[in-house]
């Protein structure tokens, strides 16, 4: 059975070998362009990962780097196809750091996380990410941007939840001692932490605030 990988290891995949074969039939990427007849830009884009590449597209640069393996143009045409498959997330409109985080995210079979200012966005209950987005933007909790992002919140939560991997959140000890939302939200926050723990796929690990400064960025 072939390997399942998701659509950002294929376009990463896909991207570095289309480098690696232009690099070993020994073509600039001016040759390349003469024969294609795109601009540098686009063959630019391509090998830097700015854009998905389309089948043909791939198909066609195969050929001019003399790959006629019927098993690599399979291969490299099916990471061409993954890349492209329009996923959950392709109905929001996200930066496209953020539209690669979650692509990495959608495959990953463990997540570690740090926080030093609030619950991980995955443990998040409703309410307290209702608080800490409304926080966030300075908006009021019913504006459609802090809901639009409520809601792409709720489907990743669902979407990781449907894959249960395993999850390891350290957290420094404000972020259980900061209140957003108020106590009721809280409790319920802090219930939601117990929960999850007892589900056995989450692992938080607190620093305490006695322990002072830790390494970190910038350190």
């Amino acid at each position: 059975m072939p390997e399942q990988v998701g659509q950002a290891v294929a376009r990463e995949r896909l991207r570095a070998r289309l480098v690696e074969l232009r690099r070993l039939s020994g073509l600039s990427p001016e040759a390349v362009t003469s024969r294609t007849h795109w601009s540098l830009s686009k063959l630019n884009r391509i090998e830097t990962g700015a854009v998905t590449v389309q089948p043909l597209d791939a198909q066609a640069l195969l050929q001019i780097y003399g790959v006629h393996d019927p098993g690599e143009v399979t291969a490299l045409t099916d990471l061409a196809i993954t890349a492209r498959r329009r996923q959950w997330w392709s109905g929001f409109q996200l930066e496209a750091e953020v539209r690669d985080f979650i692509a990495y995210e959608a495959t990953a079979a463990r997540i570690t996380v740090y926080q030093a200012l609030r619950i991980p966005d995955l443990l998040q209950t409703e309410a307290y990410a209702r608080m800490a987005l409304t926080a966030a933007a300075g908006k009021k909790p019913d504006d459609p941007g802090v809901q639009g992002a409520l809601e792409f919140l709720q489907r990743r939560q669902a979407e990781v939840g449907a894959r249960r991997p395993a999850i390891q959140a350290v957290l420094d000890g404000a972020v259980l001692e900061r209140r957003v939302g108020g106590s009721r939200v809280m409790r319920a926050q802090l219930d939601r932490l117990v929960e999850v723990i007892g589900e056995g796929l989450v692992r938080i690990v607190v620093v305490p605030l006695r322990h002072g400064l830790i390494p970190g960025p910038g350190e």
